[in-house]
């Protein structure tokens, strides 16, 4: 059963608070780094407005629905720990058992957009529209516009040579390389921030290929 009411289920923004930058339990992978652009949780969609105003902040939340991990049906409760975001699509299509392991294995195994790896496809992120451009993602086109032509080729590498979903998995190791990452009050995560965590990806890429050749 899918539809509920809203009487004792925590809000949008709970949820989000609770599951930031938290893994998702039996796995590594934190599907949430950024409070100000919330994505569904198994697919990585987020919504295609461009927050503005404190009026349009209901805005960040269009198309991401509040789904139970074990469903009220089966007992589960409306506790935060057991509700996470999806999109339309990926609530209609997630599991409904008993077994929260099942659960959390689909949403972890479920195939990623990849996230910032759509961009690579425009125009090209040195292009000087880029910096200009306020469309959905803006921030993460902004920053990959402020680094080097090599920077960027390193990237485009990940993104082209592994599977869906790794560069993302790549933004969320860096978070926690660099000892984590602040957000600023209804603008989540910076231009600035997303620039560096950029880099460190970059930076721990170079260093894996460089231990792979003195191994070779």
């Amino acid at each position: 059963m899918r539809k509920f009411a809203d009487e004792g289920m925590p809000t949008h923004e709970e949820i989000a608070r609770y599951w930031y930058c938290r893994a998702l339990p039996g796995s590594d992978y934190i599907p949430l780094i950024d409070l100000g652009e919330p994505e569904c949780f198994a697919c990585g969609w987020c919504r295609q407005e461009q927050v503005s105003s404190k009026e349009a902040s209901a805005k960040v939340w269009k198309g991401l629905e509040r789904a139970h991990v074990v469903p009220r049906a089966l007992g589960g409760p409306d506790s935060v720990e057991n509700i996470i975001l999806l999109c339309q699509a990926c609530h209609e299509n997630a599991p409904d058992t008993a077994d929260a392991a099942r659960f959390w294995r689909w949403v972890v195994d479920h195939p990623n957009s990849g996230g910032l790896g759509y961009l690579f496809h425009l125009s090209g992120p040195q292009d000087p529209r880029a910096r200009n451009y306020t469309g959905p993602q803006a921030k993460d086109l902004n920053a990959l516009a402020s680094l080097r032509a090599g920077e960027l080729k390193v990237l485009a590498e990940i993104y082209e040579n592994n599977p869906p979903g790794t560069l993302q998995q790549r933004l969320h190791e860096a978070v926690r390389s660099i000892g984590g990452v602040s957000t600023h009050w209804g603008i989540g995560l910076s231009s600035g921030t997303v620039a560096e965590l950029l880099r460190e990806i970059v930076r721990s890429e170079l260093a894996l290929r460089q231990n792979r050749f003195e191994e070779s």
